[in-house]
């Protein structure tokens, strides 16, 4: 292997395990806060924007689903997953990440997470680091809609 492949091999390992390094560390949320809570996800899918937006409000926690500003689906959430849901988020934007460089971004995304009085953001793109991390969420969010409770 020439310097340069193992220059690129190291590099490109140094970056995944930062993000799986870091995507096990945030914020711990407190059952109580959870109770005054809200995440809102907005993403470009293919040719559609995308939002999720999931509230907490005392024992109530309500998710809806839109495409194109258009509600494809609304109800309630499972507590636990939405517990899981936001502890997901709190590691994505917590406060020492730097939001991506989304000039040329054609796949943008934005991250709000209110837990309290306290709201945290994120913008990035999907092709980069966090891109990868924040498709999950979003898979686990719709997920979480569409379950049973």
């Amino acid at each position: 292997m020439n310097p340069a492949t193992k220059a690129v091999a190291l590099l490109a390992a140094v970056f995944f395990t930062s993000i799986s390094l870091s995507a096990s560390t945030g914020i711990e949320i407190k059952e109580e806060k959870l109770k005054d809570s809200a995440v809102d996800l907005i993403y470009v899918l293919g040719n559609n924007l995308r939002r999720f937006i999931a509230e907490s409000k005392n024992e109530t926690i309500t998710g809806r689903y839109f495409v194109d500003k258009q509600l494809i689906k609304e109800g309630q959430l499972d507590s636990g997953g939405y517990k899981e849901l936001v502890q997901k988020i709190s590691t994505l934007v917590t406060p020492h990440r730097q939001p991506a460089n989304d000039a040329l971004c054609r796949t943008p995304f934005k991250v709000f997470l209110r837990v309290g009085n306290d709201t945290q953001r994120l913008t990035g793109c999907r092709s980069s680091g966090y891109g990868s991390i924040f498709s999950r969420i979003t898979r686990d969010a719709e997920f979480l809609l569409y379950s049973k409770k």
